[in-house]
Parts: C-alpha cells; structure tokens; sequence
C-alpha cells in the first residue's frame, strides 16, 4: 500500500486540476468568440487532473505493484 500523504497530494492536484479546467471552459463559453485555444487548454488539463485521478486510485489499491521508484517519482509530482 502506498504512502497515504503522496496519494493525497495527487488527489488534491487533480481536483484542483478539475476546477481550473472548468473555469476555463466557462470563461471560454462567456466569451462572445469562443477562444478555441482556452477549450484545448481546459480538455488538455482536465485529461491530466484524470491520469492523476487514476495514478492516486491505482497507488491506493491493495494490490498496487508500485516500485519505489514509481513512488518517488509520483511524490516529486505531488510536491511540485
């Protein structure tokens, strides 16, 4: 099982992630010409915030099979 401290940082990162990627896409429909750029930009974290969503569920799993690399590799993420 992994360190609990690191998956809830991931999970922080991702939901915040999540709430910045429906900001944007907000401003993006407020906008009188949608920004196509700012809907890429909000898919494009929103796809991320998702990947880390899974990382922290996989890492959580009893049956992770994480190395210690992998672990040092996802608080490094986690901290940044």
């Amino acid at each position: 099982m992994a360190d609990f401290s690191i998956i809830a940082s991931i999970i922080g990162i991702a939901g915040a992630g999540f709430r910045l990627s429906l900001v944007l896409n907000a401003v993006g429909a407020g906008m009188a010409t949608p920004d196509v750029e700012i809907q890429c930009i909000a898919r494009a974290i929103s796809e991320y915030a998702f990947t880390l969503k899974q990382l922290a569920l996989t890492l959580e799993s009893a049956k992770s099979i994480a190395t210690q690399s992998a672990m040092e590799t996802a608080k490094q993420i986690a901290d940044q």
